[in-house]
């Protein structure tokens, strides 16, 4: 048996997947961590069924509520309904501070959990243990260097070792901070993640154990995959070309996919790995978040609703107002604590029953007389107004009257959700020794933009830098270069009176290493040693190093 005790692997792919069995990733999902917040912060709630309403939609219910019919973005009146005909539980409103909803609580909470594990892993497991914050109530744990000095050592097998951490860890977190988790353990992120989500309630999985890598990969929904979730525009092609489980990614071929999906060939290569349960997304320390967003589920107030595009963005204004509160604060929290200010703004809408779409705009720039917070609430409602307008009228059809024979625009709207979304753009940041680029202690705005006007030299030094500059003048360079070696001694084969064509020379094929990484280290020299990674904006990976290579970054991740 392989040290990697009962994880199989499958046809066609045991090399990389032994090279993925060697790893130990763990887990932690909070079991309805909004609710345990609540239950925290008023005892009153504590082993009651516990609703949590935000505005006019339901985001969180727990498992009580869940067996009395109870599920998330129903109707709060229709929630309330069903706790009182039970005759037990409540349901509460999200935490306000000055009239409108904070997440403080959620997001101290989430910290306090955070350091906890960083904590308690590093105190029973060693120093190697790596942790991650996935999201505001999920946490990864890389345990595989611990298991592999445990291992070597003892002969502690694989599923001792996880279930004995999965064990620990989730005690300590009730134990010293009384919040219940459920936690799932497999070879990569995105079986931890499955496996977890299978062991709720309050229980943990161990894919290879109780439960085997074949098994999982038939009974997870594909939606479980990265970037194919339920808001995505991917999950209804999939769907389409007959993929409902993540195993089925695999029965199609690389250039399938690529094909009948229109993604690219990285994407493809990506999904048909999840397909065979390989993921070499590493563990790492976490970051600052990317993006902070709000979501609501609209009422039948403004459900199919019909009206002209110019009039629906303001019949919404109201839930966007308070959809603009919730944002803003949480960008102010978010500044708080990493230092830096949102550059992008995206509205989402799911219109006429449709996959949600998206639109975007610029965020209301950081003033640095410290504007009110109600000033940026306004600015962020007129922008998403803006883009919920443009959403509109790509959604607008042209209709006849057969009357008058007059032609007009009028829009069937059916507004069902919207989302406001809070970008960073790290472009601006200055990177790190490790290569990772982080927020600037004290930077709130990003770099005033460099122009002719600001700088005279402006243009000549923004070719200098250039990938096109760079392309343009390697002969250049490469022939002066040449030209101080010493002339080369005779080539067999390739003298007057050899079988060589012409009467000599050297033909060499140069192929840049890392191309578009080599370029951008011209200007950050410092990090040549360093794992670095070249990303489209804050999209797709264009190109990684050698060294960012050996954590498993590569071309076509997100």
């Amino acid at each position: 048996m392989s040290s990697a005790e009962g994880i199989s692997g499958s046809d066609g792919s045991q090399q990389q997947q032994q090279k993925q069995q060697q790893r130990m990733v763990l887990l932690l999902d909070m079991d309805c961590f909004f609710c345990q917040v609540h239950a925290k912060e008023d005892p009153s709630l504590e082993g009651i069924p516990v609703v949590v309403q935000q505005h006019g939609d339901i985001i969180a219910v727990d498992y009580q509520a869940r067996e009395m019919g109870v599920t998330k973005h129903m109707n709060p009146n229709e929630a309330r309904r069903l706790v009182a005909e039970h005759g037990v539980g409540r349901v509460v409103h999200a935490f306000e501070e000055q009239g409108k909803v904070s997440y403080r609580k959620y997001l101290d909470a989430s910290t306090s959990i955070h350091k906890l594990l960083i904590q308690i892993s590093i105190d029973r497991f060693g120093s190697t243990t790596v942790c991650e914050k996935a999201s505001i109530d999920e946490f990864f744990v890389d345990l595989s260097e611990a298991w592999w000095s445990q291992h070597e050592v003892a002969g502690v097998s694989y599923h001792e070792f996880a279930d004995t951490a999965a064990t620990s860890l989730t005690k300590a977190l009730i134990q010293h901070i009384g919040y219940k988790s459920s936690t799932g353990v497999a070879c990569c992120k995105i079986l931890a993640k499955a496996a977890a989500s299978r062991a709720k309630p309050n229980g943990h999985l161990v894919v290879g154990g109780s439960i085997s890598l074949q098994e999982m990969l038939w009974s997870t929904p594909v939606s479980a995959a990265p970037g194919c979730g339920y808001k995505s525009l991917l999950l209804p092609k999939l769907k389409a070309i007959g993929i409902q489980k993540l195993s089925e990614l695999a029965t199609k071929s690389v250039d399938q996919l690529q094909k009948q999906l229109g993604i690219s060939a990285q994407l493809a290569r990506q999904l048909h790995d999840f397909g065979l349960g390989v993921d070499p997304r590493p563990v790492l320390e976490s970051p600052a978040p990317t993006r902070v967003s709000v979501h609501m589920s609209l009422g039948p107030e403004l459900r199919g609703v019909t009206s002209n595009p110019f009039t629906s963005g303001e019949r919404c204004q109201p839930k966007l107002e308070q959809m603009a509160k919730d944002l803003v604060v949480r960008v102010e929290q978010h500044l708080k604590e990493f230092q830096e200010w949102p550059s992008q703004l995206t509205l989402g809408a799911c219109l006429n029953k449709q996959a949600l779409k998206s639109t975007s705009g610029g965020y209301p720039e950081r003033r640095e007389d410290g504007a009110a917070v109600v000033l940026y609430i306004d600015l962020v409602v007129e922008n998403a107004i803006g883009l919920l307008k443009k959403l509109m009228e790509k959604e607008a059809t042209l209709i006849g009257n057969n009357n008058n024979n007059k032609r007009e625009t009028q829009l069937s709207v059916c507004v069902t959700k919207l989302a406001l979304t809070a970008s960073y753009d790290r472009r601006y940041h200055k990177p790190t020794v490790k290569g990772v680029r982080t927020p600037v202690k004290g930077l709130v705005t990003k770099d005033k933009p460099r122009t002719t006007g600001t700088d005279p030299n402006f243009m000549e030094s923004y070719f200098a830098h250039s990938r096109l500059h760079f392309i343009g003048t390697w002969k250049d360079r490469y022939e002066a270069f040449i030209s101080t070696l010493p002339d080369p001694p005779p080539f067999p084969g390739h003298d007057s009176g050899g079988h060589g064509r012409g009467s000599g020379g050297w033909v060499f094929h140069i192929d840049m290493d890392a191309f578009f990484a080599s370029v951008a280290l011209l200007r950050t020299p410092e990090l040549r040693e360093s794992p670095v990674a070249v990303s489209w904006g804050s999209g797709e990976i264009s190109c990684a190093t050698y060294a960012a290579r050996k954590y498993g970054v590569k071309a076509g991740m997100w």
